[in-house]
């Protein structure tokens, strides 16, 4: 569903913790989208027509001028920024 955040909770794959200076990429879980699994981190291409990114907080100045990017309105992750994230985000807008 278009508009909608794509999940409530998270759960990362495997036992190390992602890193701190990259964006982290969720993807819903084949239960019907209710939990997030952390799929990858920094750039990537999936086969998922939606994600979701957490970001620092610098790189989130720049994801929010983009049209594919929404902002989530609770953030749950203290110091990233919550995106859900729609096609290609590859091209940035420029600099306002």
């Amino acid at each position: 569903q278009a508009g909608r955040r794509i999940g409530d909770s998270f759960a990362p794959r495997g036992s190390a913790a992602p890193a701190d200076d990259l964006p982290w990429v969720f993807a819903a879980t084949e239960d019907g989208e209710s939990r997030l699994d952390l799929y990858a981190e920094g750039s990537v291409r999936t086969r998922f027509p939606r994600v979701a990114v957490a970001c620092r907080e610098e790189t989130a100045l720049t994801l929010l001028r983009h049209p594919n990017c929404r902002p989530w309105e609770r953030q749950p992750i203290t110091g990233r920024v919550m995106f859900d994230v729609e096609g290609d985000v590859r091209e940035l807008p420029a600099s306002a």
